[in-house]
């Protein structure tokens, strides 16, 4: 295989100008221009910004959620007696709590819920695409 001629790329064969120029002059614009524009303080300030502006998006979303569970909790008792929600349910963690494995009844009360939840987020309860999942 043989190389490709690095003069095909360039503008007008091997004529080592753009505009006129040659290309370390519009090099040397392009730098100085960077030079310019990239200053620290520039910079800094623009990431000071742009972390401000995340920071403003995460608090709103954080109490827009919290806003949201707690209206839940209160219209579901707690999330104990909602049909909207049946793969939803609240959970505490203590320093108290323990991990065990769950029995064969908890198992399959959660496969059904999940069942449910996804028969109805296709719509109509026509339970369309309804993976399997008891096996």
């Amino acid at each position: 295989k043989e190389a490709v001629p690095l003069s095909l790329g360039c503008p007008g064969g091997t004529d080592r100008s753009i505009d006129g120029k040659s290309i370390d002059e519009t090099l040397e614009e392009v730098l100085a221009t960077l030079k310019e524009s990239l200053k620290a303080e520039a910079l800094s300030s623009h990431f000071h910004n742009r972390i401000a502006s995340h920071n403003r998006m995460q608090e709103t979303a954080r109490r827009e959620y919290g806003s949201a569970m707690a209206s839940f909790r209160e219209n579901t008792g707690n999330g104990q007696t909602s049909d909207a929600w049946p793969f939803l349910r609240p959970l505490e963690v203590h320093s108290r709590s323990q991990l065990r494995a769950p029995s064969k009844e908890e198992r399959q009360e959660a496969l059904d819920a999940l069942h449910y939840s996804v028969m109805i987020s296709k719509g109509k309860g026509k339970g369309k695409g309804l993976p399997r999942l008891d096996g």
